[in-house]
């Protein structure tokens, strides 16, 4: 491509920013605008403004949240890549285990970031998924590990479906049943369907079971990330001091 003084010019590849909060919208839009080898294509706080602004604007990335109210972030990447083959995906979460890090790249994602990751690092990703590489935080091989070790101890969370872990996270997080199925544009007796399956398989009887479930297991896993996280700080400490 020319330059109107017949220079020749690179496109750069496009970002087209999806979140839901209007303060991380404008905090990432003016990130991702001061990096000199990506162009930023527009930014959406829907998932109906994200698929019509896709379709428009035709980005060669796309940056979303992993947390939407009108539609699940797993099955906006599924119609977003549906409309745009080409499109990569890159989703942010507030954190990274291995179930997740497997759904999202199941749903057609590229990538995961987490959002405690420094700029650099999500621009690393970006370049990443760019490469035809999938991109998963550093942090993940100790998700793995901790995954295989939480099912040496019959964690019945890792025996969810990924439909079910979907529904499963967004109960956990209060989401009503009505909503649910309106996220993933589904019926409710399909989320009803998904819900027993899930009491069935965790052998819970009730909701509030469900939560202590998912509050118990939430903590053992911060625990164990928080020891392997120590344990690779004092190894770098070792490395540094030698």
């Amino acid at each position: 491509m020319r330059d109107l003084i017949g220079t020749m010019t690179t496109k750069l590849p496009s970002v087209l920013l999806i979140e839901e909060l209007p303060l991380n919208r404008e905090a990432f839009a003016s990130l991702i605008s001061t990096w000199e080898d990506f162009q930023f294509a527009g930014a959406a706080g829907t998932a109906r403004e994200a698929l019509e602004m896709n379709d428009r604007l035709q980005p060669d990335l796309a940056l979303l949240d992993f947390q939407f109210a009108d539609l699940f972030s797993l099955e906006l990447v599924r119609q977003l890549r549906a409309g745009q083959p080409h499109l990569r995906c890159v989703v942010l979460a507030q954190r990274s285990d291995a179930k997740t890090a497997a759904d999202v790249i199941r749903a057609g994602a590229h990538g995961l970031a987490v959002k405690t990751c420094s700029s650099q690092d999500l621009r690393y990703t970006l370049h990443q998924v760019l490469g035809n590489s999938l991109s998963v935080p550093p942090d993940l091989e100790v998700a793995t590990a901790m995954r295989a070790a939480v099912r040496q101890g019959g964690d019945p969370v890792e025996d969810l479906s990924a439909r079910e872990h979907q529904v499963y996270i967004m109960l956990t997080e209060g989401v009503k049943p009505k909503e649910i199925a309106m996220r993933l544009q589904v019926s409710p007796k399909t989320v009803d369907s998904y819900r027993a399956n899930i009491l069935r398989k965790l052998n819970v009887r009730d909701f509030a079971s469900l939560m202590r479930i998912a509050v118990e297991r939430e903590r053992v896993m911060n625990a164990r990330t928080d020891a392997a996280a120590a344990a690779a700080s004092r190894t770098l400490a070792a490395t540094v001091g030698s």
